[in-house]
């Protein structure tokens, strides 16, 4: 078990120099993210809403999916300890805990891999966009 004063870390910390690549990640996450689908009782089915007749739309924020897809293939060049960290903090989203124990490392250890992942991801993105 760790020791009680360990220090806290802070896994929504994004450095300056990697806002861009976060953008980025948070668009690759929801283009990539899988919504677990409702079941709907067969009574139901064909069954119509008329909510809109007093409810304004809602506009959801839409993905870049070339820029997502681009993304995609650089994860692959990860380490993959480093990839599933990025993975778990921006698709999975599950507690910390959870992470740490299917990881199997320390809460400091999770929160530098994901900005190492972070620096991995942009000299990666650099570089591909260098060649094109």
């Amino acid at each position: 078990m760790e020791a009680m004063n360990t220090r806290m870390v802070d896994f929504n910390r994004i450095k300056a120099e990697h806002k861009r690549i976060d953008e980025m990640c948070q668009n690759w996450a929801m283009w990539v993210r899988v919504r677990p689908q409702s079941f709907v009782n067969p009574m139901f089915r064909q069954y119509r809403s008329n909510a809109w007749q007093w409810h304004k739309p809602e506009y959801r924020h839409t993905c870049d999916t070339i820029e997502a897809q681009e993304m995609e293939k650089l994860m692959r060049h990860l380490p993959k300890h480093i990839r599933d960290s990025i993975v778990w903090a921006y698709v999975v989203r599950s507690s910390p805990a959870h992470a740490r124990s299917v990881l199997g490392c320390t809460y400091a250890d999770l929160g530098e891999y994901i900005h190492q992942g972070r620096a991995m991801l942009c000299d990666l993105w650099a570089r591909h966009h260098q060649q094109a």
